[in-house]
């Protein structure tokens, strides 16, 4: 059972990697383009798509995490805090997607009548300025969650004698990919042995 709760952790990972590397590609395909021109409909559209297949695929990464961390708790309670931090992450990444959705149409509004006379420029500003403050609270919620998270999978590390996972957890924290690499290739390495408390 220990194990499984870890291959959860491990598979979760690597769908969360493949999920950054997807927004990440969208971010640069699509939302530069499509904030930097006045006609940006189809980078908008492009930025989306894509954006939805990496956000699909984090919910289920952390729905997954969420389960092994599940596992876990049920041999060491320390680890239960890797559900709420899972948990956290899970709602910070629905509300910074429907804020983003918003964003873009209303940065193209704001884009298309900036020059025109009126209120329609002013609302369409105010909207993004709303907005953005809906993005702020959503990353707080999801730091708080990523910290929790990373906490957890520390303690996971710390407990089974797994430096590389402790190491990654850490460095997840201020240099992400550096750490996913090394917690990929901890959880690997933990996923074939017993879990100790």
């Amino acid at each position: 059972m220990a194990n499984e709760g870890i291959v959860k952790l491990y598979k979760a990972i690597l769908l969360y990697l493949i999920a950054a590397i997807i927004g990440t590609v969208g971010f640069y395909v699509g939302l530069i383009p499509a904030l930097a021109t006045h006609n940006a409909t189809a980078s908008a559209a492009i930025f989306l798509g894509i954006f939805i297949v990496g956000l699909i695929i984090g919910i289920i990464a952390l729905l997954m995490m969420r389960s092994g961390f599940k596992i876990l708790r049920g041999i060491n309670p320390s680890y239960g805090i890797g559900v709420l931090g899972t948990l956290l992450e899970i709602i910070a990444a629905i509300i910074v997607a429907i804020a983003v959705a918003v964003l873009i149409v209303f940065g193209i509004s704001a884009a298309s009548i900036a020059s025109s006379p009126g209120s329609g420029g002013a609302v369409a500003v105010i909207g993004v300025i709303a907005v953005l403050g809906l993005v702020v609270i959503g990353v707080i919620i999801g730091l708080t969650g990523i910290l929790l998270t990373m906490i957890a999978l520390y303690r996971i590390g710390r407990s089974n004698n797994n430096a590389v996972v402790e190491i990654g957890a850490i460095l997840y924290l201020f240099i992400t990919i550096v750490g996913v690499i090394l917690l990929i290739v901890g959880l690997r390495d933990l996923s074939r042995k017993p879990v100790v408390k």
